[in-house]
């Protein structure tokens, strides 16, 4: 009887020992959550202050990789996908677009915010593949919106889309893509 208290009492000693470096551990994890987060914003208001899409780009870019939290991830890959195609680099945007679209997969957000993210992402990521002249991807993901019946949700986002028609046709990268 005294072996199995002696037996009990050391697991039991493990045990709340192992707990108390758990809560140590994910205390110091959220302290580190916390300042990342902080930081994070700071790159995030900094891109803000700036029009310029490659002042935009450096900021987003230093934000993605102390993020640890795949919806920041997902807005910060989407609109430096944005910053990218305005940056005359649509290679590096349409990267972008994809990571976001498997952040938005991945999540699944709420069903009509889901929706809404992939259709925004296929439909940039298709502007740049038009940019490229690669019509067929283009195609695709804009084929991608119909099938699915997103066209009435795309619609929504028509204001949105044209903004960024009218600032591709500034920089004079525009495809010939009508919203």
């Amino acid at each position: 009887m005294k072996k199995m208290t002696v037996i009990l009492l050391i697991g039991l000693i493990i045990l709340v020992t192992q707990n108390c470096f758990s809560a140590s551990n994910k205390s110091s994890k959220s302290k580190k959550v916390k300042q990342d987060s902080t930081e994070v914003q700071k790159y995030l208001k900094e891109a803000d202050k700036t029009d310029s899409p490659e002042l935009k780009i450096k900021y987003f870019s230093k934000a993605i990789e102390i993020n640890t939290n795949d919806t920041t991830a997902y807005w910060i890959y989407f609109v430096r996908g944005n910053c990218w195609v305005l940056a005359n680099n649509p290679e590096k945007a349409i990267s972008d677009y994809n990571k976001a679209i498997g952040i938005a997969t991945k999540l699944k957000f709420g069903s009509s915010n889901f929706v809404s993210q992939l259709i925004i992402n296929y439909y940039y990521r298709g502007t740049a593949y038009c940019i490229l002249e690669k019509y067929q991807d283009g195609m695709n993901d804009f084929t991608k919106i119909i099938e699915n019946g997103w066209v009435g949700d795309l619609s929504n986002q028509l204001s949105y889309i044209n903004k960024f028609h009218d600032l591709l046709k500034e920089r004079g990268s525009s495809p010939n893509v009508v919203a």
